[in-house]
Order: C-alpha cells, then sequence, then structure tokens
C-alpha cells in the first residue's frame, strides 16, 4: 500500500514538472511571437499588418496577451494608434455622447 501511494506521488510530481515545462515554453512562444509581430508592424504590407491586429486582439481576447504586451507589440509602429484605441474600448467601452480622450487640458 505504501508503495502504491509513493508511485502515485510521483507520477503526480513528475505531471506537475511536465505541465510547469509546457507551460513555460508556451510563455517563451508567445514572447517570441510578439517580437515577430512588432517586426510585421514595421515591414509587413498592409494585408500583414491587418492579419496582425486580427491575432493580437484575438490573443488579447483569450488572455494569452495583456494590455502591456499589446503596447509592446505596437509601440512606435503604423498601428499603435489603432492598437491603443482597441485597448481602450476594451478597458472603458464605448459612449458616443462621451470621450474623455478629446478633453483639452
Amino acid at each position: 500500500m505504501l508503495t502504491i501511494k509513493t508511485k502515485e506521488l510521483n507520477i503526480s510530481d513528475e505531471l506537475r514538472d511536465e505541465n510547469r515545462r509546457l507551460h513555460n515554453f508556451l510563455n517563451v512562444m508567445l514572447q517570441t511571437i510578439k517580437k515577430f509581430f512588432n517586426k510585421l508592424f514595421h515591414i509587413g504590407s498592409e494585408k500583414d499588418k491587418d492579419n496582425v491586429v486580427e491575432e493580437i486582439t484575438s490573443y488579447h481576447d483569450l488572455g494569452y496577451y495583456n494590455d502591456r504586451d499589446l503596447h509592446e507589440i505596437a509601440d512606435d509602429t503604423p498601428r499603435e494608434e489603432e492598437i491603443n484605441n482597441y485597448i481602450y474600448e476594451q478597458n472603458y467601452g464605448i459612449d458616443k455622447d462621451y470621450d474623455d480622450r478629446d478633453i483639452d487640458i
């Protein structure tokens, strides 16, 4: 009986370790893809840029990328304003009668 519990614990630890390795691998891949998307924003065609916007907003909706990730991808690119508007709309919604971004200080 003790042998069975020990084997179960070992299998559980092995699965947890494997899960952690896979999670880390996926995180590294998502970070690498961020760099690729940023490059496409700089050198890709307009169609490529449209596809990147679609992809990264989908990843954001699924929780793979957060707001900071989207800012990093779009920073200093032709689509920076578009991505910033998307993030703003996701966080604050859209009110057609009021837009606090238009307030002059």
